[in-house]
């Protein structure tokens, strides 16, 4: 069994939250990459934020789209770059929820799957990534792109 963390306190002591910062505990907000394809676009940042906690990452996104992007492209969106993640086994695995929706007609959510440095989303049924299939899709001004993952620092 994995030894319980106690942030340099002693038995009695209390867990503060500036002994909580000092691990990293706090959440910091970044600026996200959003692109359809290889075409970076433009968007308004609802939030975006991640905290880490020794080797456990957790990052979450919300985007608006302030402009249209590429029929059938694959949507990405970056993570920070301030820290470095370990790679699952393929870029099929699972780290979180990715979710899009699209202003004119629907909501679509999926899988969110690491690539490198970015997060992609894979949906139901599909054998690509959202945008490129299920759904194929243009997006819009003001469709919506969110996701929430958890990752293990490198």
């Amino acid at each position: 069994m994995a030894t319980q963390y106690a942030g340099g306190t002693i038995a009695g002591q209390i867990l503060t939250a500036a002994t909580m910062n000092s691990i990293g505990a706090a959440w910091e907000t970044y600026v996200p990459v959003f692109k359809t394809g290889a075409t970076t676009r433009t968007t308004t940042v609802v939030y975006a934020r991640f905290c880490q906690i020794q080797k456990l990452i957790t990052v979450q996104v919300e985007l608006t789209c302030t402009e249209a992007g590429t029929a059938n492209a694959a949507l990405s969106i970056s993570l920070p770059t301030t820290l470095t993640y370990a790679k699952p086994s393929s870029n099929f695995a699972t780290v979180g929820t990715f979710s899009m929706l699209d202003s004119g007609t629907a909501f679509y959510t999926g899988v969110a799957t690491l690539d490198t440095a970015t997060i992609k989303g894979l949906a139901y049924g599909s054998v690509d990534n959202m945008g490129v299939s299920t759904p194929a899709l243009t997006i819009a001004v003001g469709d919506k792109v969110s996701f929430s993952v958890v990752l293990e620092a490198n």
